[in-house]
């Protein structure tokens, strides 16, 4: 048992960026908040920066003020929104990347 709540250890169990991503993408926003140290500790420590880029966005759209209908300002859902393009941009251009078979990087 790692003391992180399940669907953390999810996150932690991926294997790949896009997993990561896609934990990124659909866990709910609450789980963002409430596990935030956790969840940015992992994905800085395993290098995820795209995907910490992301993260540190959707916290900061928690945590930002709306506007009187309700919604993020449109300069937090840009931030969110770009950072969740490059998180996509970098899984899919990691996954493009050839590795030589000799292990050479």
């Amino acid at each position: 048992m790692s003391g992180h709540l399940p669907i953390v250890d999810i996150l932690i169990a991926a294997k790949s960026d896009r997993d990561r991503a896609e934990w990124l993408s659909r866990v709910p926003l609450g789980v963002i908040k409430r596990d935030s140290l956790d969840i940015g500790d992992h994905l800085k420590t395993i290098g995820f920066v795209a995907g910490y880029d992301h993260f540190s966005a959707l916290l900061a759209e928690i945590d930002a003020t709306r506007t009187a209908d309700g919604l993020p300002t449109h300069t937090v859902r840009m931030a969110t929104e770009y950072t969740r393009l490059a998180m996509w941009g970098a899984v899919k251009k990691g996954e493009q990347m050839e590795v030589p078979k000799d292990g050479a990087a």
